[in-house]
C-alpha cells in the first residue's frame, strides 16, 4: 500500500470499499428475532453457511432493509416459505413479497 494518502498511511484502510459497519453476527441476529423468528432463522442460516460471518453480512443487510417497505408480519411469513422452501436468495424473498405470495393461504397437505 502507497503511503502518499493525504490523511497518512493508515487511513486508506479504515475506508476501503467493501467494509460494511454493521457489527456483529448477534446484532444482526436481534433486528432478525424482532421482525419474527423465521426471520432470524434465514438470517442465523446465512451467517452461518459461510466460512466468515461478514460474508452474508450484505445479504442479511438487505433483507432486515426491507423491514421498511414491508410490515414484519409479511417479512416473516417470507422468510417462513423460504425456510420451509430452502430457498438462499435475497432475490427470492423479494419475489414472494413482489408477488403477495406471503399472503396467500398455506396449501394443505395433499391426502394419501
Amino acid at each position: 500500500m502507497r503511503d502518499d494518502h493525504p490523511a497518512g498511511p493508515h487511513a486508506r484502510a479504515a475506508s476501503s470499499p467493501g467494509k460494511l459497519d454493521t457489527g456483529t453476527p448477534e446484532r444482526l441476529s436481534q433486528w432478525a428475532e424482532r421482525i419474527g423468528p423465521d426471520t432470524r432463522l434465514w438470517v442465523d442460516s446465512r451467517l452461518t453457511e459461510k466460512a466468515h460471518p461478514e460474508q452474508a453480512y450484505r445479504v442479511c443487510l438487505g433483507l432486515l432493509n426491507l423491514s421498511r417497505a414491508y410490515p414484519s408480519e409479511r417479512l416473516n411469513a417470507s422468510c417462513r416459505i423460504a425456510n420451509r422452501e430452502g430457498l438462499d436468495r435475497l432475490k427470492q424473498i423479494r419475489a414472494i413479497l413482489s408477488s403477495n405470495r406471503d399472503q396467500l393461504p398455506l396449501a394443505s397437505p395433499e391426502l394419501p
